[in-house]
């Protein structure tokens, strides 16, 4: 059953959004699809490479991208670059995962076009907090944009 005191006013900021995981670490993968399940999220689409991503992002429409920052092959940030430039995937919410702390990394993931950082190994409760967050402020600055145009 879904904590729905978290949820402020009765929001409910996962109902209905597609996610997409890229994780090539199965047990990571699975742990965010199980904490994202818990939440009533009824559609995730998981890949294991950016490159696979591609083409998940190519068939589906996604709202949230969770992205391994390393990856093999493309990295995460390389396909977050690439989500957040091309116009039909620019509205995706991009947010990164990384055991990987490093100098620079803050200023890596800005650059990409991730919102948000999770940090390995994964809590489930930081991710939902993030997820809450993000969401709930993307539909926030959704609303105030629909509001500004019809003054």
């Amino acid at each position: 059953m879904r904590n729905r005191s978290l949820q402020p006013h009765g929001v409910e900021p996962f109902a209905d959004v597609p996610f997409l995981v890229v994780e090539d670490d199965p047990a990571s993968a699975r742990l965010i699809a199980t904490v994202l399940a818990t939440e009533g999220v009824t559609v995730v689409h998981v890949a294991h490479s950016a490159e696979e991503a591609l083409v998940v992002l190519r068939d589906e429409f996604i709202r949230v991208l969770i992205v391994d920052v390393l990856l093999p092959g493309m990295s995460g940030l390389v396909l977050a670059r690439r989500v957040k430039s091309e116009r039909a995937t620019r509205h995706i919410i991009a947010i990164a995962t990384s055991a990987w702390d490093e100098a620079g990394l803050a200023a890596d993931l800005i650059d990409s076009g991730c919102i948000a950082f999770v940090p390995k190994p994964i809590e489930s409760d930081t991710l939902l907090a993030i997820l809450r967050a993000t969401l709930v402020q993307a539909a926030s600055s959704a609303s105030e944009a629909d509001t500004g145009r019809d003054s």
